[in-house]
């Protein structure tokens, strides 16, 4: 069997299309087009928000992380959204749709498919004119079946029980799509959409429930658990008991309750009224004038000038939550302010609509980018003394400095400035996008909740920036950098520093000095800088550079790509299919367990494959290709024979100990020699005939 060749995009916005060959095509990060044409093909999106096209052949698509958009075209294809809200079409054939997590849309055309929706409300499209048997294995309440746009005429369809399924059948041309586990009782041909009714009065139980109303006043109770209850047409009734529900009202005037928990509320159309109760909650009031009242807790209220909200109310605005506005809402001036008796009263100037802050005063309100907030009472600035000091600041933005002696300081909630000083002081962030600021001293910086800034000062500093997208600097002294969950921006400095990156996509750079840095979990970027850094990858797929330095990286379990740059580096992929450059420098090279391609670039390189089957370059300069028991099948690209390069054999024993023993194992293939040593390892020089070979050329270990 050939083996498929590979094709690997960059950290940018590729586009890349395949030949009529079989191809493996990675996108890696970016927002990328790839697009397989014949053979079958194996597509993924990877980090980005990609659009891949398989074309002729049964492929396989993976979308990956991000908002995708597959197309099978031709062919028995595979289709896997993964994280995101994709976009999925299988076109002609048989074809296998799974949107994965995240609201996505589905659509099998003409063929057999087979559709799995997955987590989160998805969207299947059909048409009078998509032939075949389609199946939709997880067609639940919060989906539906969209014929708005699609040209389907809703008197060619029925539906019929068929043993556990619910199957909807065209009757102008004999296609049907089955509803798996699904009772027809429960279906509702709409004016619009496809949708499952769960019943007009229901109250869920402890668990996870799925609550859809009809057409008529419908009440909804979610009691415990995690419960989504939709309510359709009709003034319903939605309470979400406890847990982290959602709740979605639809059309009409509709009263929400998410009760306890972390509640999603969206009114939709119609004058509705939500109530957040106890929790971090989401409010949304979106078409209509609405009253929202977030409760006890952080609560965020979502507004979007394109879904023309009205003149709506909040009735308990405070200091803890915050009106977050579309993105293309950021500035001030779109809005008209008024103060009318106790309550502030916002204009939306483009369109008219209003949004009324109860018990508000209009001057305490600020914008931050394209969110609202209100300032807290009392938010200020507090200093310490020369001794040690204990300082928490209020629910404000504050400013907290310690002075000198050892200190214990924390912003408490809002977007605050810690600074330690002299002393060797502890300095917390809490809630809120903090700076926090280290010092002259040996400190402990912690960021907490929130987006925040931290600096480590004079130092040898311990450094966790928390929840949130953080950006940490070390600055002088030998510090210790921790980025927590999300997304983190790490910096080292100018000495030696441990740096971590813990969950999330993260950067890390080492500075000057001889650093450690490991990605953790999540899709890392990890830069040594000057002098020679230890660099790891961790779980899932990472980019290395060692820049300047005799660096060691380690790529981890996933497929990574590894670049040495300046110094004599030292290389390992470990387990997954990984790129690995040595740059410049005399460097050691290893593949580890997947299908490597391995480049040593300019210096005097070793280079070993490691199992299963391995591309080798040597470069510029006089390369030695390692090759042991067990290697399986390796291929040298650029072995220059009786000029320096060196093929060592590794671990063959007496079998293969002289050059004449390598000769009769050699034959030449096209314009290639293929050494056979027996049990699946065969190595292929390419460009080199069996006569050219010398005996300088191999080497025995």
């Amino acid at each position: 069997m050939r083996e498929a060749a590979m094709i690997s995009g960059t950290l940018f916005d590729d586009t890349i299309e395949g030949t009529a060959a079989s191809e493996v095509i990675d996108g890696l990060e970016g927002d990328d087009e790839l697009r397989g044409r014949g053979g079958a093909d194996s597509i993924f999106g990877g980090l980005g928000a990609d659009k891949l096209q398989g074309d002729g052949g049964d492929d396989l698509l993976f979308g990956g992380d991000g908002d995708d958009d597959l197309n099978g075209d031709d062919g028995d294809d595979s289709l896997l959204g993964a994280l995101g809200a994709d976009d999925l079409t299988g076109d002609i054939g048989n074809d296998v749709i799974d949107g994965g997590a995240g609201a996505d849309k589905l659509e099998g055309e003409l063929g057999d498919d087979v559709l799995t929706g997955g987590a989160d409300g998805d969207e299947f499209e059909i048409d009078d004119l998509d032939f075949g048997a389609d199946v939709i294995m997880d067609f639940s309440a919060g989906d539906w079946i969209d014929f708005e746009d699609s040209g389907l005429v809703l008197s060619n369809w029925s539906v019929a029980q068929n043993g556990a399924d619910a199957v909807l059948s065209n009757n102008l041309n004999g296609s049907t799509v089955t509803l798996s586990g699904v009772s027809a009782t429960d279906v509702v041909i709409g004016d619009h959409e496809i949708y499952l009714v769960t019943g007009g009065g229901q109250t869920g139980g402890a668990g996870d429930d799925a609550l859809q109303g009809g057409p008529a006043a419908d009440s909804l109770v979610g009691a415990g658990g995690d419960d989504f209850l939709k309510g359709r047409a009709g003034n319903d009734t939605l309470d979400g008991g406890d847990g982290h529900d959602t709740l979605k009202g639809d059309e009409d005037n509709d009263s929400l309750l998410g009760g306890a928990g972390d509640d999603s509320i969206e009114g939709d159309l119609g004058d509705d009224a939500l109530d957040g109760g106890d929790g971090a909650d989401k409010l949304e009031g979106s078409e209509g004038d609405d009253t929202m009242t977030g409760g006890t807790g952080p609560d965020k209220f979502d507004f979007d000038e394109t879904a023309d909200f009205g003149n709506d109310v909040i009735t308990d605005f405070a200091v803890e939550d915050l009106i977050d506005f579309d993105v293309t809402i950021t500035d001030l001036n779109l809005f008209s302010g008024m103060q009318v008796g106790a309550d502030a009263v916002l204009t939306y100037t483009p369109t008219g609509a209003s949004i009324t802050l109860q018990n508000v005063n209009l001057a305490d309100l600020f914008f931050d980018e394209d969110e609202l907030r209100v300032f807290a009472a009392g938010g200020g600035s507090s200093s310490g003394t020369d001794f040690d000091d204990s300082i928490v600041g209020n629910m404000g933005d504050d400013s907290v400095g310690g002075g000198g002696g050892d200190d214990s300081l924390s912003g408490n909630d809002g977007a605050d400035t810690v600074s330690g000083d002299d002393g060797r002081d502890y300095l917390e962030g809490d809630g809120g996008d903090d700076s926090i600021l280290g010092g002259n001293s040996n400190d402990t910086l912690s960021g907490g909740d929130g987006n925040d800034l931290l600096v480590s000062g004079q130092g040898s500093d311990i450094n966790d920036g928390g929840l949130g997208d953080d950006s940490i600097d070390g600055s002088a002294g030998d510090d210790t950098i921790h980025g927590g969950g999300d997304r983190d921006r790490l910096h080292g400095g100018t000495r030696n520093d441990d740096i971590s990156g813990d969950n999330g996509n993260d950067t890390l750079t080492g500075g000057a000095g001889r650093d450690y840095e490991d990605g953790g979990k999540g899709y890392d970027f990890v830069l040594g800088g000057d002098d020679g850094d230890t660099l790891l990858g961790g779980e899932l797929r990472d980019t290395l550079y060692g820049d300047s330095g005799n660096d060691a990286l380690s790529g981890g379990v996933d497929d990574d790509r590894l670049v040495g740059g300046a110094g004599r580096d030292t290389m390992g992929g470990g387990g997954g299919h990984d790129i690995m450059d040595g740059s410049a420098g005399d460097d050691a090279i290893g593949g580890g367990s997947g299908f490597d391609n391995l480049f040593g670039g300019t210096g005097a390189d070793t280079i070993s494959g490691g199992d299963n089957n391995d591309t080798l370059y040597g470069g510029l300069d006089d390369d030695t290709f390692v090759f042991g028991l067990g290697d399986d099948q390796d291929r040298v690209r650029d072995f220059d024979v009786n000029s320096g390069d060196v093929v060592k054999l590794v671990g063959f024993g007496a079998a293969f100990d002289t050059f004449a023993e390598v000769l009769a194992a050699a034959t030449d293939n096209g314009v290639d020699t293929t050494i056979d040593f027996g049990n699946g390892d065969v190595l292929i020089l390419k460009g080199v005939l069996v006569g050219d070979l010398a005996a300088n050329d191999v080497a025995f270990g």
